[in-house]
């Protein structure tokens, strides 16, 4: 597509800074937080099965686009796997916080390719794009049939994991292991379901703006049921159902209430973009380096606001972020092409 869509950047951008805010401001179980909780990381595989099933997706080399995603995602993910470990082992042993012990999780985490922090997503959706690459290739039955095994699945890997993490340091260290095949197959299944619904959210409709209020509605209803949801664990809330509906649901609900806000008055969603366009770096920069702590300092002087606040903080320190990684050599990390 050679015209970008801003409302799907607006989608992304909006997950972004769901991660932000709910990392200054966790543990909320209003209605709003559930439903953020559920869409913040779905929708971007959500979204990306959506461009990816505009386009003749199943033509495309597997070996060219392992390349290039390799490219794109994996070295930043060493990268700044490796430059966090670094800075956190010098302040474990200014502090003598167990820095050995530390490192050594630290470093099983990335190379196991677990993660550290919400670097765990990069991999993840590494993972979850190839795959739903392989199934784009055969025909739509077979893909549902996919979709419907990987939640089963990765549902079941989620109450494994739980179970080995507590069972002793060889089967905790095998669920890490575990947790990244598990989150790979739940993004697959997401990627899916953006593919199916490729055609209704990118084709002409008069009716978005009704279909994606009703679809937001939906979602909101079906996120009340998700307390304890937490991805990066293969936690499922309260209702396993009701989160597959909210994800999907607000996922394809927001997606077209953006989509009618830009046709109808061509807003282009400044602030939503930059958080999509730049999310890679955010996700490796945000969580790390005491930003998160700075910003929550400064919000604690308007308690009112905190949550809010602390995230536009943090949303400027990544801006002057992006613009040191816009200068040579450090673009290169961040290589595109």
């Amino acid at each position: 597509m050679k015209n970008r869509l801003h409302y799907l950047d607006a989608v992304k951008g909006l997950g972004m800074l769901g991660i932000i805010f709910q990392h200054v401001h966790p543990g909320s179980a209003d209605p709003f937080n559930l439903w953020l909780g559920t869409i913040k990381i779905t929708c971007f595989f959500i979204v990306s099965g959506i461009l990816l099933g505009s386009k003749e997706s199943h033509k495309r080399s597997l070996k060219v686009t392992l390349f290039i995603r390799i490219k794109q995602l994996m070295i930043p993910y060493f990268f700044f796997s490796i430059l966090i470990s670094i800075v956190n082992g010098i302040v474990n042993i200014i502090t003598k916080n167990e820095p050995i012990r530390n490192a050594a999780i630290e470093i099983f985490n990335t190379f196991s390719l677990r993660g550290n922090g919400p670097l765990w997503f990069i991999p993840v959706f590494f993972f979850g794009e190839l795959l739903f690459l392989v199934f784009r290739r055969y025909k739509f039955s077979i893909q549902m049939i996919a979709a419907l095994l990987g939640l089963i699945v990765s549902f079941g890997l989620g109450i494994l994991t739980d179970k080995m993490a507590v069972s002793g340091v060889i089967t905790l260290i095998l669920s890490k292991v575990v947790l990244v095949f598990g989150k790979s197959i739940l993004a697959t299944s997401f990627f899916l379901f953006g593919g199916f619904i490729s055609d209704l959210i990118l084709g002409k409709s008069k009716h978005i703006l009704a279909l994606g209020t009703m679809a937001f509605i939906g979602s909101i209803g079906c996120a009340t049921q998700t307390l304890g949801l937490d991805l990066n664990f293969l936690r499922f809330g309260a209702n396993p159902i009701a989160f597959v509906f909210a994800s999907c649901l607000g996922a394809v609900g927001i997606t077209l209430i953006f989509k009618w806000i830009e046709q109808t008055f061509g807003y282009s969603y400044p602030v939503f973009s930059f958080a999509s366009i730049n999310s890679l770096l955010i996700m490796c920069t945000h969580y790390f380096f005491g930003i998160i702590i700075f910003a929550n300092y400064i919000a604690s002087f308007f308690p009112t606001s905190f949550g809010l606040l602390a995230t536009v903080i943090v949303l400027i320190i990544e801006f002057f972020i992006v613009q040191l990684f816009r200068l040579k050599p450090m673009s290169l990390i961040l290589k595109q092409k």
